[in-house]
């Protein structure tokens, strides 16, 4: 019999890396073994993605704890009695996502259900609902590293290369009206100011290559260190060979289109999706040495990595790739490599192991 494994996004939309990460793995675990059901938030865009790829899905709210003791006591009941009809045997939670004290969290607790607290960014002091977590799962050491589990054991599992979808894009130099000749050095991502976007400028503005352009794209949020579109535009003026492309649904077929990837992060990444995208793609990447990023990126094997503040030493590493076209092809081809022999499969595996131990399943 497979084991039923609830995954709770606490989302309804395809929103960010943690909801992505989660999923890809979703996609990839071994359904003769496991049976994954990803809980969404309401009816959303979501779903008809899910549909499309043959992913059972159920709709739930969360239910965080507020100052109604009495609904909550009722919505662990009903959670409980959701779990048990729908005979989930773990709980595989992206930390926070579905509230700070969630019902669901105290129901599976009352019915021993393993649940995994997956923490996509450190938290150095997460919920006090931590603790009746069964493990928790880091997606890199800088993140278990600075994060407290209040005793819960840790384990790392890194974010997976999602080989299918990002090895299979397609061209859009016609469509977007580049030549052969022209070398793209893309920034893809959320348009917040710590994914260091005005370092990609300053970058740009300094390389004089005429074979250079540089494109960006990615999605508009409403959070703290949010972008305004107008600011956006303004950054891009700064030089006419650079373009804002917007949100793209086909990133994919973005990489494909792309030389090289710069990613100037200024925050601590945890484990950035845009690694394992271009790894999958076999695009080199120049980034920035900050959290997780180091255990992803082999430093001159299948990119570059310089200090968060170092506009000199990434500005003369993406020259050098803009210009040597056999360095540029071989570090691709290595990341390449490294996603199908690593990046896509071993995480995968060491999550199925965790499931099987948990329930007490065999290992595979």
């Amino acid at each position: 019999m497979r084991v039923a494994i609830g995954f709770f996004l606490g989302t309804h939309e395809d929103w960010g890396g943690a909801s992505r990460a989660l999923l890809n793995f979703v996609r990839q675990i071994d359904r003769t073994r496991f049976r994954p059901i990803v809980l969404v938030t309401k009816r959303g865009p979501l779903v008809e993605r899910l549909q499309s790829e043959g992913i059972e899905w159920l709709a739930w709210p969360t239910h965080d704890r507020g100052p109604n003791f009495v609904r909550y006591g009722a919505d662990i009941w009903r959670a409980a009695g959701f779990f048990r009809t729908h005979a989930l045997q773990i709980l595989h939670i992206n930390h926070g996502t579905i509230g700070w004290k969630p019902a669901e969290i105290l129901a599976a607790r009352i019915l021993r259900i393993p649940i995994i607290n997956h923490l996509h960014v450190a938290f150095e002091q997460p919920s006090s609902f931590i603790r009746y977590s069964s493990i928790v799962v880091a997606v890199s050491q800088y993140v278990a590293d600075h994060s407290e589990s209040l005793g819960v054991p840790k384990r790392v599992i890194h974010n997976i290369s999602d080989l299918e979808r990002f090895s299979a894009g397609v061209s859009l130099r016609g469509e977007l009206g580049y030549a052969d000749s022209d070398v793209i050095v893309a920034f893809l991502g959320q348009m917040i100011r710590v994914k260091g976007l005005e370092m990609f400028i300053d970058v740009a503005t300094r390389i004089a290559d005429p074979r250079a352009k540089f494109v960006v794209a990615g999605p508009m949020r409403k959070t703290q260190g949010a972008y305004t579109e107008d600011e956006i535009r303004g950054l891009v003026a700064r030089d006419p060979r650079i373009r804002y492309l917007g949100y793209r649904t086909d990133v994919e077929n973005l990489y494909a289109t792309s030389d090289l990837i710069v990613m100037p992060s200024q925050w601590e990444e945890p484990c950035a999706m845009v690694l394992f995208e271009a790894a999958a793609a076999g695009k080199p990447v120049v980034a920035t040495v900050t959290g997780g990023t180091a255990e992803i990126l082999r430093d001159g094997e299948t990119g570059y990595l310089v200090e968060r503040h170092d506009l000199e030493g990434m500005t003369a590493r993406v020259a050098r790739l803009i210009q040597d076209d056999a360095l540029r092809n071989r570090l691709g081809q290595a990341a390449s490599q490294l996603a199908r022999r690593s990046l896509a499969v071993e995480p995968v595996r060491q999550l199925e192991d965790l499931y099987a131990s948990l329930t007490g399943a065999d290992a595979a």
